[in-house]
């Protein structure tokens, strides 16, 4: 006797509440990164400017995972508006050496706390542009699921199905 295979084909509309559920999580993402992203703005607007120049380059190595990094972290002197010299570290290090002792580059600081000072650099937005970079595609992509699922749930073949319809109509003329 020949047994006969039973396939259980799923609705489609199920795939509708993972695609909501995507999609609420990439929105956190992406408002994620834009606060981070205001939060440095607003960081930046309240700080004043001034030339760091770089005086020491401080080596540290650490064991992640069972395997050693070694980062570069910049130490600077700027003046403030005051003429008060201020030294501090770079709280952001980076596994090659991007400066040389004598450079100058960017610094922002508080005017009340001149010791709260960073640095001008692109790592600084890489957080942020990264969390509303994929927060923005994961929610883009769980938006046409969802006006897929829903297309489908009212039994107009998808989102497929709609562009079809809307382009063999265009090619019609009508």
């Amino acid at each position: 006797m020949q047994q006969r295979r039973v396939r259980v084909r799923l609705p489609a509309v199920l795939g509708l509440p993972v695609a909501l559920i995507a999609l609420v999580f990439s929105l956190g993402f992406f408002f994620f990164g834009a606060q981070l992203n205001a939060k440095i703005e607003e960081s930046m607007a309240n700080s004043l400017v001034a030339d760091g120049k770089v005086v020491d380059v401080i080596q540290r190595t650490v064991t992640r995972r069972g395997e050693q990094q070694t980062f570069y972290y910049l130490v600077l002197e700027f003046q403030t508006a005051q003429g008060e010299t201020v030294r501090f570290e770079s709280s952001e290090g980076s596994n090659q050496v991007v400066s040389q002792l004598g450079d100058t580059v960017r610094v922002f600081y508080n005017p009340n706390a001149p010791q709260e000072a960073f640095v001008d650099s692109p790592v600084l937005w890489l957080a942020p542009r990264l969390f509303m970079g994929v927060g923005g595609l994961i929610a883009f992509l769980s938006v046409l699921a969802v006006l897929n699922g829903l297309l489908q749930a009212l039994k107009l073949g998808g989102l497929l199905g709609v562009l079809s319809y809307i382009f063999l109509r265009q090619q019609r003329g009508g």
